[in-house]
């Protein structure tokens, strides 16, 4: 029989029926993620945080009703367009998503009427806010962005403007208000959570 461990490589979510001896960790990290609208989940490097994260978690995100979707690579976003990349990533991701059984009918409907600005409805903060994921007729999912070895925003990003404007769109997603002045639409709840996974050291 092959061996389950691994040794210095993570376990992916497909290995989930193989991944053992985590079940508590998974669960305390499944009642912060299912109960905070950004969370953080950190250890030194070699603690096994990507395995617990893909392997532990996304499975239970999916039995529970949310829709894990990963963003890598977030200092490759280019001239701080932090809505595009972003929402290019979640596109993508529903697409591979679509060739799964379970997800074939995944769609994402649009619940509001389009915005005066442009900004706005170009914004992940409105897109996320507006849109509903649904599976199917009966079933709606939530999703959570899951941004894997946030530490690269620190290590990879190209100069501290970067960073600061990185931060800047983070906390503009974060409130419920428009960040846009004077467009119509107020205040909208959240839609959507975020995860943050990153090494301590």
């Amino acid at each position: 029989m092959a061996s389950v461990f691994k040794g210095p490589h993570f376990y992916i979510e497909e290995e989930s029926s193989i991944f053992k001896g985590r079940e508590k960790e998974t669960r305390d990290l499944l009642y912060i993620v299912e109960h905070s609208d950004f969370s953080v989940c950190y250890a030194v490097s070699g603690e096994g945080k990507s395995s617990l994260v893909n392997a532990g978690l996304c499975p239970r995100l999916r039995e529970d009703g949310f829709l894990p979707i990963h963003i890598k690579n977030i200092a490759d976003a280019e001239n701080g367009n932090f809505d595009e990349f972003v929402w290019k990533i979640v596109k993508e991701s529903i697409n591979d998503l679509r060739k799964k059984e379970k997800y074939s009918g995944l769609a994402m409907l649009k619940m509001k009427p389009k915005p005066e600005d442009k900004e706005l409805y170009d914004s992940v903060w409105w897109k996320l806010r507006t849109r509903e994921f649904r599976i199917n007729a009966f079933e709606t999912v939530i999703p959570i962005l899951i941004f894997d070895q946030f530490e690269e925003v620190f290590n990879s990003s190209k100069d501290l403007s970067w960073i600061d404007s990185f931060f800047s769109w983070l906390e503009k997603l974060y409130q419920d208000e428009n960040p846009i002045a004077g467009d119509y639409s107020g205040k909208l709840q959240k839609n959507f959570k975020i995860l943050f996974s990153l090494r301590s050291e």
